[in-house]
């Protein structure tokens, strides 16, 4: 059974990829300058947090490889950590 739900006057049924394209060509007339601010805010935000989670992934520490035998002193035992 189909099932409809009203919206109110401050709401709108958009898809997310096509957001950005209503917003640009100024479709979205009722959007002061205090929502868009606050919507390119969240957007920064995000894109910052996804950023930084990127970068941590990068530069996350690796183990050195171990020197060759050759080069320890006779006798050294080498043991490695992780």
């Amino acid at each position: 059974m189909p099932h409809a739900q009203p919206i109110g006057d401050d709401q709108m049924i958009v898809s997310f990829n096509a957001l950005p394209e209503r917003i640009a060509s100024g479709e979205i007339l009722s959007a002061t300058d205090a929502q868009l601010a606050t919507l390119a805010t969240a957007c920064t935000q995000r894109l910052t947090q996804r950023a930084q989670h990127r970068e941590k992934q990068v530069t996350q520490p690796v183990y050195p490889t171990p020197k060759p035998a050759a080069s320890l002193p006779p006798g050294t035992l080498l043991m490695t950590f992780k």
